[in-house]
């Protein structure tokens, strides 16, 4: 009987542990989810003057992180480095530091008008470029009865150190830094460059040309903004909508 009685004390107090290992309010919500490919860890908000410059927004973003095997965090504040291809999560004091090979997809409401800023791996997409890594933030998404497109661009930094000689050809005493934006179109996931000439891409609007070469000029876009070609294929949707319907 007294056997009987310590062993039920003991699952008890398993229990009381393993409760509150799950319970305590005082665990962030990253804790509480003990997944896998995190590290926790603590470090200031700047490490060095530039440190700034590697991430794609400096200040912390609002949104929702999917892993590689679905599971999604949810409402969390984060930051995407480039330079080191992580994603670091805040939840209370700490810092989790996720690597983007975990990672399936992101987003971030835009704090302007709330909308979800998109992001989406490297590799899930055909044709990839060997020298990028990381995400593509997902400009648009247009479909037609055929196909569907991708409007994506592809954020680099590289950081160019001081030289401490001033003897050395082309030597200088600040440290650069250097921001680089590419597009692509993905035509039902195949990556296609778009060049920053415009006359170099209109074999992408097949079979509408002529009509799309007119349509740029006009309004005189580029190949070179945001704003600018998300113009350009959204008038290239409506003409395939037009056509097909």
């Amino acid at each position: 009987m007294k056997v009987s009685c310590l062993v039920y004390l003991f699952f008890l107090g398993f229990l009381t542990v393993a409760y509150g290992q799950v319970s305590d309010p005082d665990m962030g919500v990253l804790e509480k989810s003990h997944l896998p490919g995190f590290i926790k860890e603590r470090k200031p908000e700047v490490e060095d003057l530039h440190s700034r410059n590697y991430y794609l927004n400096y200040s912390w973003q609002l949104g929702s992180i999917v892993l590689k095997g679905g599971i999604e965090i949810s409402n969390v504040l984060f930051k995407y480095d480039i330079i080191r291809h992580i994603l670091e999560v805040k939840d209370n004091l700490d810092i989790y530091i996720l690597s983007v090979k975990s990672v399936d997809s992101f987003y971030w409401l835009d704090a302007n008008n709330g909308k979800k800023i998109l992001f989406q791996p490297v590799d899930s997409y055909y044709n990839a470029p060997e020298a990028i890594f990381g995400f593509f933030e997902v400009l648009g998404t247009f479909k037609s009865i055929e196909d569907k497109f991708e409007l994506l661009i592809h954020h680099s930094v590289w950081l160019y150190p001081a030289t401490s000689s001033v003897s050395l050809s082309g030597s200088h005493k600040s440290n650069d830094i250097f921001w680089r934006e590419d597009f692509y179109l993905s035509i039902d996931g195949e990556l296609n460059k778009l060049d920053r000439k415009r006359k170099n891409n209109y074999s992408l609007f097949s079979p509408y040309h002529q009509e799309m070469r007119e349509f740029i000029r006009k309004k005189g876009l580029t190949f070179r903004k945001k704003e600018d070609l998300t113009s350009i294929f959204s008038q290239y949707m409506i003409l395939v909508s037009d056509t097909r319907n």
